[in-house]
């Protein structure tokens, strides 16, 4: 089979003219692109959605406080020092006040907004801390000193 110059001709015409057509499609689409007005995006995953909820939360939760006062944190561990907080009518008191917060009901009815596994509402541990109340397992010196640190810590009080 023979391929004549005319036909080779009319085949680099071809190819010419669909690589000029290409570069004007792209040049077009380039000057499009450029008189759009620029825009940005953000996409949020859901974990940074979550993590944003459970800090709004935390924030309510903070604002609801009351002010840290130095010299009370200094007065409670004076008196855990000196055995106060060993006397069974302080501690029948701190466990009817906590008891009785208003923490302790929310996490009671599901709705304190918070889902760490340290403040989590779990009724057996409840009702282990009850039993040990009555049986006077707070009352020990050591025992009251690891829950006032631990209470310390989980409030971040230092």
């Amino acid at each position: 089979m023979q391929i004549d110059q005319g036909s080779t001709n009319r085949i680099n015409q071809e190819l010419r003219r669909a690589e000029l057509e290409h570069r004007f499609l792209v040049n077009r689409r380039f000057r499009q692109i450029a008189q759009e007005p620029a825009t940005d995006r953000v996409m949020i995953s859901d974990e940074a959605r979550a993590l944003g909820r459970l800090h709004k939360s935390l924030m309510q939760q903070l604002s609801n406080l009351s002010d840290l006062r130095e010299d009370q944190v200094a007065l409670a561990r004076e008196r855990i020092a000196a055995g106060y907080y060993s006397r069974e009518d302080i501690v029948d008191q701190i466990g009817e006040k906590l008891t009785n917060s208003a923490a302790a009901h929310s996490a009671v009815r599901g709705d304190s907004g918070v889902e760490t596994p340290e403040l989590a509402y779990r009724g057996e541990l409840m009702s282990d801390v009850n039993e040990k109340i009555e049986a006077g397992f707070y009352s020990d010196d050591e025992v009251m000193a690891y829950v006032a640190d631990r209470l310390l810590d989980i409030y971040g009080i230092k």
